[in-house]
């Protein structure tokens, strides 16, 4: 039934626990709600959390993060926090999954404050975020143009010992260039060669571009050399970012 083409399957499955005056648990709802998530229907999803919200059950932690990650395939950032608010009005027991799921939501709808706020109430709470958390948060953080909030979470990775890994090193880069951090985003990228982080065709782009905009040709140059020796296929950002190093470094032949 978890199927996307089944989910009225999943749901009409549903209403026969009502009409058979059966009392569905927390399992049952979660499995319809996640139909409801891999087809996409959002608005169902909320619906059949509000029903579930009766059930106090450890489920509902399940079903809630369900609920907020269709909200978040839906662009539905807004009813993603304010279920994620009920949850914590409610005492709903929450998990990683749940934090990962309402930052998530937060970043794509770039309302990178409300990611930061759930990200310090992660904190506070003591409980133990993961890469997938650095991520999102720092690519929410990366779409609100806030780069020493992006640095900030990658240091907290860090600390607690977490090595980042490509998305969130590339999410990093991505902040400080859209910073206008060309030094920063540099010293993003020699980290993750030096910690052997496998690089990808995203972070070459964000660290030519950030040294384009840098007037750094010479190492924009150089990184675009090292992306074709190391295999990366480069497409159209790529080579804006290179030309432009070249037109800095009014380096036209080598365009």
């Amino acid at each position: 039934c978890q199927m996307s083409s089944e989910w009225d399957r999943a749901l009409e499955m549903l209403r026969s626990f009502f009409l058979r005056k059966a009392k569905p648990d927390g399992i049952t709802f979660s499995s319809a709600i996640s139909a409801c998530d891999k087809a996409g229907e959002w608005a169902q999803a909320l619906l059949l959390l509000s029903a579930t919200m009766h059930y106090q059950s450890e489920s509902n932690t399940v079903a809630s993060s369900v609920a907020i990650s269709s909200c978040t395939k839906g662009c539905e950032w807004s009813n993603a926090s304010h279920l994620f608010s009920n949850m914590m009005q409610a005492k709903v027991k929450s998990s990683t999954i749940t934090f990962n799921a309402t930052i998530a939501a937060c970043a794509e709808g770039a309302a990178w404050d409300h990611a930061l706020q759930v990200f310090s109430l992660m904190a506070h709470r003591e409980m133990e975020s993961s890469i997938v958390t650095q991520s999102v948060t720092i690519s929410a953080c990366r779409k609100g143009i806030m780069w020493e909030k992006a640095l900030h979470v990658f240091a907290a990775a860090t600390l607690v010992k977490q090595v980042p890994d490509t998305t969130t090193c590339s999410a990093a880069i991505i902040a400080c260039d859209r910073g206008d951090e060309w030094k920063k985003a540099l010293q993003l990228f020699s980290q993750m060669v030096q910690n052997k982080v496998q690089s990808d065709g995203i972070a070459y782009n964000a660290i030519i571009s950030s040294c384009a905009a840098g007037s750094v040709w010479a190492k924009a140059l150089q990184l675009f050399c090292d992306m074709q020796h190391v295999g990366f296929k480069s497409d159209v950002i790529t080579y804006n970012a290179a030309i432009s190093a070249c037109k800095k470094g009014s380096k036209w032949g080598t365009a």
